[in-house]
């Protein structure tokens, strides 16, 4: 007859809990991976020309000259206060 040692079993199913929410991260990563195959950014349709400033991800001041930059999928700017 097995030995039953105190929280063996709280941790097997601390174990099966853990593998089970890899395993759903895992799938979801991949159906993610799957959706966005093929998936137009429409950065193709500037074709090199200078899109501007356009969707900003994010603003930043430099520090030396107060200058501010934007982020954007085509690049990142220098905003002229004028």
């Amino acid at each position: 007859m097995p030995v039953n040692f105190p929280g063996t079993r709280r941790k097997r199913r601390r174990a099966r809990v853990r593998v089970a929410g890899i395993g759903v991260a895992l799938v979801a990563a991949v159906v993610g991976v799957a959706m966005m195959r093929g998936r137009d950014t429409g950065l193709a349709a500037f074709d090199g020309d200078d899109p501007g400033v356009i969707h900003v991800h994010g603003l930043g001041a430099a520090p030396g000259d107060k200058a501010l930059y934007a982020a954007t999928h085509a690049g990142v700017f220098s905003i002229d206060p004028a």
